[in-house]
């Protein structure tokens, strides 16, 4: 079976896309899964945080790995998130639901830090590939929420899992065939930076919860479904990106700060 260049790209943008908004496309169900196992709020937020600190922790090892069989490797990582989410979807019980999310991060780091290496030998550029890998994790980022949100008021919280296992295969098919140049320019990352890694994790952490917070309000607080809560949510990140984009550029970075502006880079 032939995958045109471009629809290689878009299937391997659709992993990265689904790997990085699987780290906010629960928010808006952590209320219906407090409800479905009787755990308390603080418990409940692990479902967030559980993810985001796997993925960070396991995004510079599997940047090094990258530099190997990247095919393999992407393979492996889209077959290991689409097993853990059945696994997260059909959980009888939280603790089950919290291990899947973690075997669900790790097969996102694999796919999320191979997808660059496979579109820079697509796309024959490293600046169009990281374009497109840059694009395509805003955009999941940004509309998981929304998603979450959607699917949970349709057909419940288990549905955003169920769903997400056959997406996550469909990238397979960008891996069919796919021959790599024979020299693919790849950034070397260097030894893994604990400092580095250490912020990581605590800004993940830090923005899980703030997200989580927000949710509680919004649904638990202001009785909002939770699909018009998952609009609500996205539209904010989207708006400072926004916001960043057309205003003037403002050095001050207590303004900055304060604002919420997202720079143009």
């Amino acid at each position: 079976m032939f995958v045109p260049r471009t629809g290689r790209s878009g299937l391997l943008g659709l992993a990265v896309a689904l790997a990085l908004a699987d780290s906010s496309v629960v928010t808006l169900a952590l209320p219906d899964i407090v409800s479905r196992f009787g755990v308390s709020i603080t418990d409940v937020a692990w479902v967030l945080i559980s993810y985001n600190l796997v993925l960070a922790a396991l995004a510079v090892p599997a940047a090094h790995l990258a530099r190997g069989r990247s095919r393999l490797l992407c393979a492996a990582g889209l077959v290991v998130f689409a097993a853990a989410s059945l696994a997260c979807g059909f959980a009888p019980s939280f603790p089950v639901l919290l291990a899947g999310r973690c075997v669900q991060a790790a097969g996102a780091a694999l796919v999320v830090a191979t997808a660059l290496v496979l579109l820079g030998g697509i796309e024959g550029s490293a600046q169009r590939a990281a374009h497109v890998w840059a694009r395509a994790g805003i955009l999941g980022a940004a509309l998981g929420p929304a998603i979450g949100g959607i699917v949970t008021q349709l057909a419940g919280w288990e549905a955003i899992f169920l769903v997400q296992a056959p997406v996550a295969l469909l990238p397979l098919l960008a891996l069919w065939r796919l021959r790599m140049p024979p020299r693919v320019a790849v950034t070397t990352a260097g030894r893994p930076h604990s400092g580095a890694n250490l912020a990581l994790l605590l800004g993940s952490a830090a923005l899980s919860a703030a997200l989580f917070l927000l949710v509680i309000l919004l649904v638990n607080g202001w009785s909002i479904d939770p699909a018009a809560a998952g609009l609500i949510v996205t539209l904010m990140p989207l708006a400072a990106i926004a916001a960043g984009r057309l205003a003037p550029a403002v050095e001050n970075r207590v303004v900055r700060a304060v604002t919420g502006f997202v720079p143009k880079g």
